[in-house]
């Protein structure tokens, strides 16, 4: 796999990223795929070198994002392996608090789950 700097910001990323919006709850959207579905293709591009990831709070109401830490916190032994890029855009909980963009919502901070 080959690495590049990720713009100006010293970080160095896989030059193939995993966008992750097919990721999330079928009940809710019947392309959708579930966790355990979505493990062995996300499982082969950690194998294959992959460190970027792209997601969104709007894919699947959340549950991409959900299912993006998850399998990610199990399979990089360490949290510096592995970069996610996410957005805000839309409403996805009661109690959110508006975006600095104003174009969204973003829940308050809570401590991961293992």
């Amino acid at each position: 796999m080959q690495y590049v700097r990720l713009g100006q910001s010293g970080l160095k990323v896989s030059r193939i990223g995993l966008g992750m919006m097919s990721y999330g709850d079928p009940a809710g959207q019947t392309w959708a795929l579930s966790h355990d579905d979505a493990e062995p293709i996300v499982r082969r591009a950690v194998e294959a070198g992959i460190t970027f990831f792209d997601t969104a709070d709007e894919y699947s109401g959340g549950v991409s994002e959900e299912i993006t830490g998850r399998l990610l916190g199990r399979l990089y032994p360490h949290r510096d392996g592995s970069h996610v890029s996410s957005r805000t855009t839309f409403r996805i909980q009661p109690g959110a608090i508006p975006s600095s963009s104003g174009a969204g919502t973003v829940l308050p901070p809570t401590r991961p789950t293992q």
